[in-house]
């Protein structure tokens, strides 16, 4: 098979390399005040190499799909999300280790 797609064995992976620091929040739940909204303690931030951001998809390249409420939550999911892997330096260095 000839042209853009001739391997299955070929995958796009949308790749965002930054040097901001990226973190992720962990707090208790039950630190939550109920009535505010806010957190009453101070929280925890973890280092991360990486994140996955589902993106949603723009409108103006979305496909129609006619079969679209026979589909399962995750095939749904699938069409209307793109996953993008936003990394730091070391994080992109980890991941192209990983899939060599």
């Amino acid at each position: 098979m000839s042209g853009f797609f001739h391997s299955s064995l070929e995958t796009i992976v949308p790749i965002v390399v930054t040097t901001a620091n990226l973190q992720k929040c962990v707090t208790d739940p039950e630190d939550i005040d109920p009535d505010s909204g806010f957190i009453t303690k101070d929280p925890v931030y973890e280092k991360l190499d990486s994140v996955i951001y589902e993106c949603p998809i723009p409108k103006s390249v979305r496909f129609p799909q006619p079969d679209f409420n026979n589909l399962s939550a995750d095939a749904r999911k699938q069409i209307y999300k793109w996953p993008v892997l936003i990394v730091s330096p070391k994080g992109f260095t980890d991941f192209i280790k990983q899939i060599r």
